[in-house]
């Protein structure tokens, strides 16, 4: 009959609505599927690209510490590509040894928003970071002084001046540094880790610090040089008003003995040995040629004890010892197998251009004695009007080495 269904015609209605009702149901759980595939390839895909931007963040952090190994005064850098991504360095000094560093990474390059921070604080010292740093103690009189300058940007004097002439001691105690009347020391003083910089820094009359008064995070490697020479019967002797020059080369003498006015001029890059000690009378000269501005001077005394030693360095008044001026190109060390070695004395108005390592040894600078560079010793006493005139390039002259540490680590919110 004409307007009714049967029962067949329902079964088939019922039927062909249900089939639509599983494909909409199947077609929306495919693609509830392919939603849910396509976030979880993004979160993946951002994860990956997180984690590429942490790891050359962390590579940032390792060439760092790479960089102050060669370069104490390293300033960090800007973007850096890498095979994947790529980082960015910078670098604040909160003290003479230690830097915060906090480098970027980036993937897939600094353009993107992936990246990722992290933060080192890293130990950086060298013993030649310093104007005057000892062992044990050092000890400055009535107007002595130290403050610095930058070889490599010229001679010592006018707007070469600066105030990071620091000084400071591997020891802890009363009497650790002591600084006299008027004396002035144009930047910090540090003493050894755990140290009270209230009573084991003694500032007397008008002394002034224009730093600050620190202790260090770790001691400074005061690890003497070895003595490489071998036995000699040969001797460097002059006579009163002798002249005498050294070309290139590598020399072994038993001592150096150099009697009042007379003067040795090196013509190249120079290595002494010393066997027992080294010794300039008054208005000598121990200075490299003028025709030779870049010439080298390297001096090794063996500090070691003998029957009735005399001191292993003595520079009597009016001494000048220099290298085109340029204190990275003249290193004086006094070397010691023992606790300690023989003393190093410089009589007044003694002038020296360049770095002293004696770590075993007493360093004694007399009045007026003018250091341009570096003093390393036992102990170290500046006695009135002497200076040290601290120059900024040995600090990454490669004289001494670099003591490089991480001391913490840190992932950085935004």
């Amino acid at each position: 009959m004409t307007g009714r269904m049967t029962g067949r015609t329902q079964q088939r209605g019922i039927a062909l609505v249900m089939s639509y009702l599983l494909i909409a149901l199947v077609t929306a759980y495919g693609s509830a599927m392919m939603v849910q595939s396509v976030t979880e390839q993004r979160s993946v895909q951002r994860f990956l690209r997180f984690s590429a931007a942490f790891q050359a963040a962390e590579a940032g952090l390792d060439s760092a510490i790479t960089q102050f190994k060669t370069n104490p005064n390293w300033a960090g850098t800007g973007y850096t590509p890498l095979l994947k991504g790529g980082y960015d360095v910078t670098v604040t000094t909160l003290s003479p040894t230690v830097r915060r560093v906090v480098v970027s990474g980036y993937y897939p390059d600094n353009a993107t928003d992936e990246h990722r921070h992290v933060e080192g604080t890293i130990l950086v010292q060298t013993p030649f970071s310093y104007a005057a740093f000892a062992a044990t103690a050092v000890t400055m009189d009535s107007n002595a002084k130290t403050d610095s300058y930058d070889s490599s940007l010229g001679a010592y004097g006018g707007s070469n001046v600066g105030a990071n002439g620091d000084v400071g001691a591997n020891s802890t105690g009363a009497g650790t540094i002591t600084l006299g009347s008027n004396v002035s020391v144009k930047g910090d003083v540090v003493i050894g880790p755990g140290g009270n910089t209230t009573t084991d820094i003694s500032q007397q009359g008008n002394a002034t610090i224009t730093g600050s008064k620190q202790t260090l995070a770790s001691p400074v490697d005061l690890t003497s040089k070895t003595y490489p020479g071998g036995s000699t019967t040969s001797n460097l002797v002059l006579t009163s008003n002798q002249q005498t020059q050294l070309s290139a080369g590598t020399y072994t003498y038993n001592y150096i003995d150099m009697n009042s006015n007379s003067k040795v001029k090196v013509t190249g890059n120079v290595t002494i040995y010393i066997n027992q000690y080294f010794k300039m009378d008054s208005n000598t000269e121990f200075v490299a040629a003028s025709s030779c501005p870049t010439c080298t001077i390297t001096i090794y005394v063996n500090g070691d004890t003998y029957e009735d030693a005399p001191p292993a360095v003595e520079f009597d008044s009016n001494v000048l010892l220099s290298a085109g001026s340029k204190p990275p190109q003249f290193a004086l060390y006094v070397t010691g197998t023992t606790t300690s070695a023989r003393s190093v004395e410089m009589d007044s108005n003694v002038t020296f251009k360049g770095a002293l390592h004696a770590p075993l040894s007493p360093v004694d600078l007399d009045s007026n004695v003018t250091v341009y560079g570096a003093v390393i010793g036992q102990s170290i006493s500046l006695d009135s009007n002497a200076k040290i005139h601290y120059d900024q390039a040995l600090a990454s002259s490669g004289l001494s080495n670099v003591q490089v540490e991480l001391l913490s680590w840190r992932e950085l919110s935004d």
